[in-house]
């Protein structure tokens, strides 16, 4: 009888074979992941901003999320030179003033959008408002652009609805016509 206590090179190419199945998983899992977190990232920061002008609507004069590019946005205030604290459309149109240090610059790849416009608006009563200052929510949507296109890619073609899934990561900053403020991943 003999005793050989070695491994075979069957055991060790199947050992191998394993091991390098768990590093491909994990490596895919860890690009995805990176792309999730950067977009969760940007849609948190975002969300506080919606909160925050929502908030000093409420107690000053009227805010805004104003997007300035698809990867950028800025938070201003209403100069309300007539002081009927709104953004009046006819005559002689209402300035606009930057909050400082307010733009921010998304992450590599991180886009951000409204689904009607560019200018979200609240009033003194927290009520979500229109460029021509209509009641109107609306719902921001923040996205990882792996392709570079600037749009969302959806496994299905279609309004923003619960049966369209998007292929890359991304969330949904939800604000209703009363000025309810949620927030849903996609």
């Amino acid at each position: 009888m003999s005793n050989n206590s070695g491994v075979t090179l069957i055991e060790l190419i199947i050992v191998i074979a394993i091991i390098g199945i768990i590093v491909l998983f994990a490596t895919v899992d860890t690009a995805w992941v990176q792309r999730d977190a950067r977009v969760s990232e940007a849609r948190d920061r975002l969300l506080a901003d919606v909160e925050e002008a929502k908030l000093k609507s409420l107690a000053q004069v009227p805010h805004a999320i104003v997007i300035v590019s698809a990867s950028s946005y800025k938070m201003v205030k209403l100069n309300d030179t007539n002081n009927n604290f709104k953004k009046d459309t006819s005559g002689t149109p209402e300035t606009t003033t930057d909050i400082a240090n307010s733009t921010v610059t998304l992450s590599t790849n991180v886009k951000v959008g409204l689904t009607s416009g560019t200018e979200f608006w609240f009033d003194r009563k927290g009520v979500p408002r229109t460029t021509n200052w209509g009641i109107n929510g609306n719902t921001f949507r923040v996205w990882y652009d792996e392709i570079a296109n600037g749009v969302i890619d959806w496994t299905e073609v279609g309004a923003l609805d619960n049966e369209n899934k998007c292929n890359e990561p991304c969330r949904l900053i939800i604000i209703s016509n009363t000025g309810r403020i949620q927030y849903e991943k996609r």
